[in-house]
């Protein structure tokens, strides 16, 4: 790219899902969460993921979500709000294992974790509601 942004790796799908940016060198992580994991990652105006992707011993690691029948939800912003609440909730878990297990400095914003505690149980209950459930941690291939 001549203007230095760096793509995610290929195997990364464009699909609902968490990514996890890690760096074992400088003990940086990044967790977010997106419909497109790819483009997201790969977007100009991720300044976090793009800071993970220079680096050179980068791991990128993603969860797909398969987000049930959310998508059957008439309106818009009804069901991007109930995406959002979906991949949130995913997005928390992962975000705390990098925390609890891994021990890096995280990018994350710590004043706004992905999740507060007394959002929890609506999103459990909307997951349950629609079916959504989370896939396998799995690594990308460079």
């Amino acid at each position: 790219d001549p203007f230095g942004w760096i793509k995610a790796p290929s195997s990364l799908p464009k699909s609902p899902g968490i990514y996890i940016l890690t760096s074992e060198k400088s003990k940086l992580s990044y967790v977010g969460s997106s419909v497109n994991m790819f483009e997201r990652i790969s977007g100009t105006l991720h300044a976090k993921a793009q800071r993970l992707l220079a680096l050179e011993d980068v791991i990128v690691e993603y969860v797909q979500v398969d987000l049930g029948t959310v998508m059957d939800v008439e309106g818009v912003r009804k069901r991007d709000r109930y995406i959002n609440h979906i991949l949130r909730h995913f997005e928390q878990i992962e975000y705390e294992n990098q925390i609890k297990t891994k021990k890096y400095t995280m990018l994350n914003d710590s004043k706004n974790p992905p999740e507060s505690k007394r959002k929890k149980q609506r999103n459990m209950n909307e997951i349950k509601e629609f079916g959504a459930k989370a896939g396998t941690r799995l690594r990308c291939e460079k």
